[in-house]
């Protein structure tokens, strides 16, 4: 592991000196190093976890019905299949189309005489998936959540197809209905990743009720694979396909096939926190390459303690070994973003803000942002305002909304800074200091729903409601600790390379235009309130070193909350980590039903691929005399963890 180096020069020849040190080439061990004012993380194989890519090309999944389920197996080679008539798609390409068959075909032992083809690489069964379902490669998390619907569903290979982009000659998706079978063919179709190389695979339906999904010619390399029984699905597994797994009646399994390392930000917090100091609120992450993760860029907070934010009060520094850290940043790779820190990022769909400094302040953002109920945040969407909601420009979202006049509103500045709502939730402004502002309900006129990206210049009518302050103290109560002066906040730069690389002195010099910009455009951004503070201390002191338990391989319970519902039930929370990220499935059961199989809550959609997470659901019913809740995480590979015991509270019924 390598020993932590500091060194002390002036800040001119200090970043000089680190990049001709880098730049020599030298072998890197896995550890963290200080170089200059930044922390350079070299993977020990925790940190980016391998990419797993689609391993079927040129070869063929067969799925034998077996009762009404199936066994698996995949077999090299593919045979000739009819291709049909070529399917006109949607003016909205990723809209399905619907295909009623001549004669029913069995999925899941059930015949079902309608088929939709969903252009990016799905089949459903007697009904579509969910009005909007689509697949964007930035992110990779929400693969699951149009797949677990109550139709049944084939994912040949749900990606980011893109079928009406498709300019080779034959591309497109076809469809024939032949005696024994129905075959589904896309046929040369693009994918977002890598952009415009063609992809041709196909799914084989037959009457006996025997599938087989055939990819005579795969360029991209990640998606989703697998199959769902629809309503009667009472869990969810995520295998690969080559083990040739058996998927019993009622049983969701897919692979979840990826063409990107994944960071751990457990494992990089941990390696960070062995050897740099302990000083940091935050955490800035940047990475050598393109990395997978719940998301092409997010956070994870780590701690709260504020309340009147809309967040519950909690702390998992210690499973981060960290006693001080509050919130990580996960910016991906520094080749998104263009080198001059004030301009757009480079590829398009992570260009969600006008910079990189304002990618930055977003992701900041959702350290205490927007965490509040309707109608302030985007239709449930928390931690980002309505897109109706005036903000005055705020990096969560919103606008500053221009009042007409004349019963229409022009959204103008977006994501420029943190408005007196989000200074007031960082606590660096008093709720005497924040104005009136509103929003516009009952929007009309306008292509838009409140969970859209912001955007100047969209012009659309409906009714002005103003809000106050009070208002959002009536919703999530009072903040506290209130605003008490301006407020200076740790951020730490890291950079992590591949196991075995070097730091190019290239990304490092990037990197530290970024950290030196970020702190005066923060300063501006909150009306000069607070600062962020990234210079790394000197001596390294009393702060160095936490002593962090292992972590078990298992997931396990951080907490367990309950609180009322509206309608007088109660809701719980399970607050969880997962090193690996693979969490599947909730187990419960109470000290008045011990004995019996405890009930089961499928988490897939909801917790696959978070690490840190939160889920939460009702409690439908409540044996009599029942004083506690038991539960257990389950993830994909059996691994089941501690049983943790969390009291009831005193009033629990159906919800």
């Amino acid at each position: 592991m390598t020993p932590l180096r500091t060194v002390v020069r002036s800040a001119a020849t200090r970043l000089l000196a680190a990049l001709l040190c880098v730049g020599l080439g030298a072998p890197v061990s896995a550890g963290a190093a200080v170089v200059g004012d930044l922390i350079v993380v070299a993977d020990d194989g925790t940190i980016l976890e391998p990419a797993a890519p689609v391993p079927l090309s040129g070869r063929r999944l067969v799925l034998v019905p077996r009762g009404n389920g199936y066994e698996t197996r995949v077999e090299e080679g593919v045979v000739p299949a009819a291709l049909g008539a070529q399917i006109p798609l949607s003016e909205a390409p990723d809209e399905p189309v619907h295909l009623p068959l001549v004669r029913p075909v069995p999925m899941f032992g059930q015949l079902h005489s309608d088929l939709y083809v969903h252009p990016q690489g799905a089949l459903s069964f007697g009904a579509p998936l969910a009005d909007g379902a689509a697949v964007r490669s930035e992110r990779p998390a929400e693969l699951f959540d149009a797949l677990l619907t109550d139709a049944p569903v084939l994912a040949v290979l749900w990606n980011d197809l893109r079928p009406a982009e498709g300019t080779a000659p034959g591309a497109g998706l076809y469809f024939a209905e032949l005696p024994d079978r129905v075959v589904v063919t896309w046929v040369k179709v693009p994918s977002n990743r890598p952009a415009g190389l063609p992809n041709t695979f196909r799914a084989v339906l037959h009457r006996s009720g025997r599938v087989e999904l055939e990819y005579p010619r795969l360029a991209t390399r990640w998606g989703m694979v697998g199959l769902s029984p629809g309503a009667t699905r009472v869990s969810t597994d995520v295998v690969d396909f080559v083990d040739g797994p058996k998927i019993d009646p009622g049983r969701a399994v897919f692979s979840w096939y990826r063409d990107r390392a994944r960071l751990n930000e457990v494992a990089l917090a941990r390696q960070i926190y062995a050897e740099a100091p302990d000083q940091f609120d935050f955490l800035a992450v940047f990475t050598d390459r393109v990395v997978d993760g719940e998301h092409m860029v997010g956070s994870v907070t780590v701690a709260n303690e504020v309340r009147g934010i809309g967040m519950p009060v909690f702390d998992h520094g210690a499973a981060f070994g960290s006693r001080n850290l509050e919130h990580m940043i996960l910016m991906n790779s520094l080749s998104l973003y263009d080198d001059n820190p004030r301009n757009p990022p480079r590829i398009p769909g992570h260009a969600f803000a006008p910079s990189t400094l304002a990618v930055l302040g977003h992701e900041m953002g959702h350290r205490w942002l927007a965490h509040g109920g309707e109608p302030l945040v985007a239709n449930g969407k928390r931690g980002h305002w309505n897109f109706f909601l005036h903000t005055d420009g705020s990096f969560m979202g919103g606008s500053r909304l221009i009042d007409n006049a004349d019963g229409t509103f022009t959204t103008d500045d977006v994501m420029t800074r943190f408005g007196p709502l989000d200074q007031y939730l960082m606590g660096v402004r008093t709720a005497d200091e924040v104005d009136d502002f509103f929003v516009v309900e009952e929007a009309r006129d306008v292509e838009r729903q409140a969970s859209a990206a912001p955007a100047s210049g969209v012009t659309f009518g409906g009714a002005r409601r103003d809000v106050s302050v009070g208002d959002v103290i009536d919703l999530l109560g009072e903040r506290t600790p209130a605003a008490d002066g301006s407020k200076v906040f740790r951020m730490g730069f890291v950079l992590v390379t591949a196991r075995g690389e070097v730091a190019a002195p290239t990304d490092l010099a990037k990197l530290e235009r970024i950290r030196r910009s970020y702190g005066p455009y923060f300063r501006a951004a909150t009306e000069g309130r607070a600062r962020v503070w990234s210079r790394m201390a000197r001596p390294r002191g009393e702060t160095a070193v936490v002593e962090a338990e292992p972590l078990p391989p298992e997931p396990f319970i951080l907490d367990v909350g309950f609180r009322p519902g509206d309608d007088g039930s109660t809701l719980a929370s399970v607050d969880f980590l997962d090193f690996n990220g693979d969490v599947v499935r909730l187990e419960l059961s109470t000290d008045a039903t011990e004995g019996l199989p405890p009930a089961r809550i499928d988490l897939s959609p909801s917790a696959f691929g978070s690490r840190r997470g939160t889920v939460s659901f009702g409690l439908r019913y409540v044996p009599p005399g029942a004083t506690e809740v038991r539960l257990a995480l389950v993830d994909s590979s059996g691994l089941r963890s501690e049983l943790f015991a969390a009291p009831l509270p005193a009033a629990s019924s159906e919800t």
